[in-house]
């Protein structure tokens, strides 16, 4: 039987998974005369014959965890000691048993252990099967026992890499990107993202490595980078776009966002990996050599800072970019989760834009301003350039007031006194805006019934036909409210 042994071009074996693994279960370093102990995966060693029920069960592929017993400072100095030695803590139980052996596995905060289906698949390719995470259950003893099975059923990734926190993990399937979520004992998809056109049956991925936040990627002949939505984001949905950086076949067209996008950098990639960042720009080693990709656009800037953590230092980078493109940028902003950016510095968006931001991401007090500056005018003649809308069978009547559904949002935060003053501007502009001015007075009743009462009288009392009327005649709601509401 062959040893299992994990696969090529993953970072999770020798130093990473030392320090993954040390993060993970709270090890550092102990005083003189304690050992220090790192979990890591074997799987050629032969059963204890109190680990099997029959000999059988000794050449069967299995996963065993072993300890790396480290020793002190003072013993490592005498240079005739070992730097480490293993301990076997058991055998993972695996949630396939025996029915698909596990034959590779990806290490990192939790372990992945995969099983293809050898007998179907060439060795040229992937193969079928299934792989599953295992993490050790919190404040549980580090004993094979206590690693447990953490997550859905996954199809056989080629590549698996973490993040820097150990909470982002990205599964790679030739050119398909899964990215998902490790938390406490949850392990939620985030999002998914295909690189190339869904035409493109060769794209594969080789490389990819989280730098502050973002993902980068390398194909054959191209580097990218993947931008990840709002993390806190209480519907779980995580928005990924994506962006070519370079190529060596000129631009793809594969960016979501084509007028923001960054120009593609021609230069001549052959099997590029990620090296890291420095001073700006994506340090890549290729067959050629090692090349510095420049991050400086500025919607890589601001991708990059919002991923880090670094909105303000982000704003400056929103200035950069011309008014003209502020409708693409604050769909951009809004999909890294940084929607208050959006409404607070893009100075290209209309008034109508601005105010959905503010309802839709519960913006209240940019919204308050809004309102202060623009007044009722302002929004009315949002409804009135939105009643004017033409489709193949004839004008288009909208039936919600902008104005009334303002209202009710200000209202149902708090802002009552806000909705007052919209409801008194109503009844100053004349007959024409009375009828909202009923609606508002009419939503202020349950928060301020005196104010309102009184309002709604005045809206109300007896007038001419042309104070309040609709075609000439007046409205038969105002009868109703004199009767049933005053």
């Amino acid at each position: 039987m062959s040893p299992i042994t994990p696969i090529s071009n993953t970072r999770s074996v020798g130093s990473v998974a030392v320090k993954n693994f040390r993060k993970n279960f709270n090890i550092g370093r102990q005083k003189q005369n304690d050992r220090t102990t790192i979990p890591t995966a074997q799987t050629n060693r032969p059963l204890q014959d109190s680990e099997s029920s029959n000999s059988s069960d000794r050449h069967v592929p299995r996963v065993e965890l072993k300890l790396l017993i480290g020793v002190t400072e003072n013993a490592a100095e005498l240079g005739s000691i070992a730097a480490a030695t293993a301990r076997s803590i058991g055998n993972v139980s695996l949630r396939s048993g025996n029915l698909f052996p596990p034959t590779a596995l990806f290490g990192g905060p939790n372990l992945c252990v995969v099983s293809r289906d050898t007998v179907n698949s060439s060795d040229k390719q992937a193969g079928n099967g299934v792989a599953y995470f295992y993490a050790l259950k919190f404040g549980e003893e580090t004993t094979a026992k206590n690693f447990v099975h953490s997550g859905p059923t996954l199809p056989c990734p080629d590549l698996c890499e973490w993040d820097e926190t150990g909470t982002l993990c990205a599964l790679v399937v030739q050119g398909f990107i899964a990215i998902y979520r490790s938390k406490e004992d949850t392990f939620v998809l985030l999002g998914n993202i295909l690189l190339g056109a869904p035409s493109e049956r060769q794209v594969a991925v080789i490389d990819l490595k989280f730098i502050h936040g973002t993902l980068y990627c390398t194909t054959r002949t191209t580097v990218q980078c993947i931008f990840l939505g709002d993390l806190e984001d209480e519907t779980g949905i995580c928005h990924l776009d994506s962006f070519v950086l370079a190529s060596a076949e000129g631009p793809s067209g594969m960016s979501k966002n084509s007028i923001l996008a960054p120009p593609t950098i021609i230069l001549t990639l052959n099997h590029p990996t990620i090296l890291g960042y420095q001073s700006g720009s994506l340090l890549v080693s290729t067959v050629n050599g090692v090349c510095a990709i420049s991050l400086n656009h500025p919607i890589l800037r601001i991708g990059t800072l919002l991923a880090a953590g670094h909105t303000t230092r982000a704003k400056k980078w929103v200035e950069a970019i011309v008014p003209d493109h502020h409708e693409g940028l604050a769909d951009f902003l809004c999909r890294r989760g940084a929607a208050n950016l959006a409404a607070n510095h893009c100075i290209g968006l209309s008034l109508e834009t601005l105010i959905d931001l503010c309802l839709r991401y519960n913006l209240v007090d940019r919204l308050v301003q809004l309102v202060t500056d623009c007044g009722v005018k302002g929004l009315r003649q949002i409804d009135n350039g939105r009643a004017v809308t033409v489709d193949i069978l004839g004008p288009q009547q909208h039936g919600n007031s902008f104005l009334i559904c303002v209202a009710a949002f200000l209202l149902g935060n708090g802002q009552v006194e806000m909705v007052h003053e919209l409801a008194l501007e109503c009844l100053k502009i004349g007959p024409e805006a009375k009828l909202e001015a009923i609606a508002l007075t009419s939503l202020l009743l349950a928060a301020w019934p005196k104010k309102a009462r009184k309002l709604l009288q005045e809206a109300v009392k007896e007038s001419t036909n042309e104070s309040i009327s609709s075609h000439g005649q007046e409205n038969p709601v105002v009868p109703l409210l004199r009767k049933y509401i005053l």
